[in-house]
């Protein structure tokens, strides 16, 4: 799923949240943040389930699900090399002046 898409969704489930349970959250981070994304489902559903919102339970899953496809596997850990990041530093602060 695109970036875009996942941010759309984050939207409309941050708008139901805020209409049915006066709750505001932040975009941006919903959309970025895993584990807040999954509490914020999980209260979501919770809620939707006990005043009978099947929109909002269908809407929090289809987050959900977004969230979980855009998890990839952790990279293999590589090395960095510091002498390259100090230089890299150097030349970033020497040329903002």
């Amino acid at each position: 799923m695109l970036n875009s898409e996942r941010f759309a969704l984050a939207a409309r489930l941050h708008m139901m949240l805020r209409r049915k349970a006066a709750r505001v959250t932040g975009i941006e981070w919903l959309a970025s943040n895993q584990d807040y994304a999954a509490e914020i489902v999980r209260f979501s559903i919770e809620f939707a389930s006990k005043e009978g919102h099947e929109d909002f339970t269908e809407l929090a899953k289809k987050f959900a699900a977004s969230m979980m496809a855009s998890r990839q596997p952790s990279a293999t850990y590589k090395k960095s090399n510091t002498n390259q990041e100090e230089q890299a530093d150097m030349r970033y602060v020497g040329g903002i002046r």
